[in-house]
């Protein structure tokens, strides 16, 4: 694999890494948000498949994390809960968001201008960021190992206890959160070139990182990180002595270490097993596999979801629609025939309960982790909302005439009211009512899998760039690297949509929401308008947020299409969020 620079336009990886976040210590005190009819209540329901709570909530409740879970309100503030009084919210504290209780605190905004606040399980503030002002800490990670990550207005990075005291001083310029007591961390040299150490929980260096020109997981898997040389592509796992300890086979460019100490891999013909020696025990042929902890493994073959074990011997012989994860000595979500049930590791059903919808929270169960941002300062139009009562009509989509009725909370107000004001031109005024709700579908065509509306609605030659930001490994001699580098996969729109197509077959929910949305008219070009607007998406393997840009062209009054679409992630892999001025927007192309 050639190095390119930014203009040329780089190919990327993503790592997507997966592990059981509710520790065997409150696996009794972990479950799902569940529904028993469509568009029913909600209600409680234990990872061992027990009712905890009757269909009580009228809104969809988060995870329960060591027997605490939240419910929004109409508005979308959530207040807090405990499973053993579960009718009534512990105090009449709402908020703006809130976490998982992986310890016996978590971390807590009223706004989003307001400092993070610690509380525990009964409401009570334990600490704030506030209580720091020497720090200025913007950005704060949930807990992982007791420790949870914090970032400073000038882009230093340490960790706070459970407690609100700083435990690590933020002195480096790169960390990640501890995983199996062992974080990964950086610091810059006079130069500005960065050298990686892995550290423990009281800050001491166990080792240094000694590998050239690689880029690295943020997070130990059973004790290894994975790596991938960014030059001949070349990945394996290194120990936390920051040594290379398994080579992976050349075609691999994906690989996850199990806790069966096996390995899952994924190359261009499919994803298999392989064992640390390199011997092959499930060939590479699969769509996807993903372990499913207690000796399983979900392999997705053509159009169904299949359980297996290590040695590939099939646990059952019929599909689903989905398959989750066990909990320890505990049962797994499944999907069939349009219900969701418990199944145990032998695949038979295991408690007598059938569901409408079970919702298997990736940030509660699969170490994707939660962040809270304190963010700046409230501009005035948020302080007027702050002022006023809050909106409780939700948008959900909209239609011919309907836009001119959005809601204030809705992502597409300002966009909207430029409209209503009757300011613009009328053919500009037309293009964006169209481009309103043409994103409004883009958005639901990932929920109903319209793969039919994205083949019409992007140009046959359309650009599609997803990026990331990676870490190189020290060089060698000094333990020292450059900043970090953008790289970017870039395909064509048949490479897009027939990965797409794979994602739509082997979930069975995705989610997106919009913030931050603004249209852009080209100041020379009629016609043409860039469309930038911030994206989150979660679904059943994978949840991430960025900003995403759209170049539209209308100047086919029959057919309008988008010629560019980008996606960069909203957080850095420092950890700072994505500045406005590193989004791309329709300044960054040229359009003769």
């Amino acid at each position: 694999m050639q190095l390119k620079t930014m203009k040329q336009l780089l190919s990327a990886f993503l790592l997507t890494l997966l592990c059981i976040a509710c520790t065997d210590t409150y696996q009794q005190r972990c479950g799902y948000a569940y529904q028993r009819e469509d568009k029913g209540n909600w209600g409680i329901v234990s990872t061992e498949g027990n009712l905890l709570t009757t269909d009580v909530f009228a809104y969809q409740p988060t995870a329960m994390v060591n027997g605490m879970f939240a419910v929004p309100d109409m508005s979308g503030r959530y207040m807090l809960y405990n499973i053993d009084s579960p009718l009534l919210p512990i105090n009449d504290i709402s908020y703006y968001s809130i976490g998982h209780f992986f310890e016996d605190v978590t971390w807590a905004q009223e706004t989003p201008y307001s400092p993070i606040l610690l509380i525990d399980k009964q409401g009570n503030i334990v600490s704030s960021t506030a209580k720091h002002p020497q720090y200025d800490i913007r950005l704060t990670y949930n807990f992982s190992d007791g420790l949870a990550l914090i970032a400073t207005n000038d882009g230093k990075y340490g960790y706070i206890d459970t407690q609100g005291n700083i435990a690590i001083p933020p002195i480096y310029d790169r960390a990640n959160s501890f995983h199996n007591n062992i974080a990964l961390v950086g610091m810059s040299n006079a130069n500005g070139s960065i050298g990686f150490q892995l550290i423990d929980k009281s800050g001491k260096p166990l080792s240094s990182i000694r590998l050239d020109k690689c880029a690295l997981s943020n997070k130990m898997q059973n004790g290894l990180i994975f790596y991938r040389n960014i030059e001949t592509g070349r990945c394996g796992f290194i120990n936390s002595e920051g040594l290379p300890l398994i080579s992976l086979p050349e075609d691999v460019y994906y690989a996850e270490y199990t806790d069966n100490e096996k390995i899952i891999v994924q190359t261009d013909n499919g994803y298999g097993i392989i064992h640390p020696n390199g011997k092959m025990l499930l060939k590479d042929q699969f769509d996807k596999i993903t372990d499913m902890g207690n000796g399983r493994l979900a392999y997705f073959k053509e159009s169904g979801w299949y359980m297996t074990d290590y040695k590939g011997n099939t646990i059952a012989t019929e599909s689903y629609q989905y398959l989750g994860h066990f909990h320890s000595n505990s049962y797994a979500i499944a999907k069939q025939n349009d219900n969701y049930i418990f199944i145990d590791k032998e695949g038979k059903k295991a408690t007598p309960e059938i569901f409408y919808n079970v919702v298997d929270d990736k940030t509660a169960f699969y170490g994707i982790q939660q962040h809270f941002i304190c963010r700046d300062s409230v501009p005035t139009n948020e302080k007027k909302k702050q002022n006023t009562v809050r909106q409780t009509e939700k948008y959900n989509r909209i239609e011919t005439n309907a836009w001119k009725k959005i809601a204030e909370e809705s992502p597409f107000f300002d966009e909207a009211k430029k409209v209503l004001n009757g300011n613009l031109e009328e053919k500009d005024a037309q293009n964006r009512q169209m481009i309103l709700n043409y994103v409004e579908h883009l958005r639901t065509s990932y929920t109903t899998k319209d793969i039919d509306f994205l083949e019409q609605l992007f140009s046959e030659n359309a650009l599609i760039i997803v990026g990331t930001v990676i870490k190189m490994a020290p060089k060698v001699e000094n333990n020292y690297l450059p900043p970090e580098q953008i790289i970017y996969n870039v395909k064509s729109k048949r490479e897009y949509l027939d990965k797409l197509k794979l994602i739509f077959k082997t979930n069975q929910t995705i989610d997106l929401n919009f913030s931050e949305f603004q249209i852009m008219r080209h100041p020379t070009q009629a016609g043409i308008y860039g469309v930038v607007l911030k994206q989150g998406y979660q679904s059943d393997h994978y949840s991430d947020e960025g900003y995403l840009f759209l170049l539209w062209d209308f100047r086919d009054e029959t057919a309008p299409k988008i010629h560019v679409r980008t996606w960069q992630p909203s957080i850095k892999s420092d950890h700072t969020p994505l500045t406005k001025e590193e989004v791309f927007n329709i300044r960054n192309f040229n359009l003769q």
